[in-house]
């Protein structure tokens, strides 16, 4: 099931410069590290943030790829009733897990097992 998002993170969202900095801030990514992220540099994503370029067809597709693709509507033409975040942060949860060695995975696929065990612990 798919969640609504606080909206008023993405109020301002009218220009798709606007909606590139606004997954920048839902991430909670500087623009260094978001930059790097979607392999252009960090000027470049200054640039189109403030609108003065417009991002590259790759870059879409990385941004889709963060997102969601049910989400592009929104992230190319600002249009959609649901922006379903919860599908960003699984995106992101899944980008992440994809840079560790074995050993850091089972670190994190164990921890994870806990967490979720204690949630079920405490709903009981």
């Amino acid at each position: 099931m798919s969640k609504n998002i606080d909206i008023n993170i993405f109020e301002n969202s009218e220009t798709i410069s606007k909606r590139i900095k606004n997954i920048r801030k839902y991430y909670k990514m500087n623009q260094q590290d978001f930059a790097k992220e979607l392999g252009i540099l960090q000027s470049t994503l200054s640039e189109i943030e403030r609108g003065n370029v417009n991002p590259q067809f790759k870059t879409l597709q990385l941004l889709g790829d963060m997102i969601g693709r049910s989400n592009l509507e929104w992230l190319l033409y600002g249009k959609t009733e649901i922006i379903k975040t919860d599908e960003w942060n699984k995106t992101r949860i899944n980008n992440l897990l994809l840079k560790l060695n074995p050993n850091e995975l089972k670190f994190c696929r164990e921890w994870l097992e806990l967490y979720v065990n204690s949630l079920k612990k405490n709903k009981q």
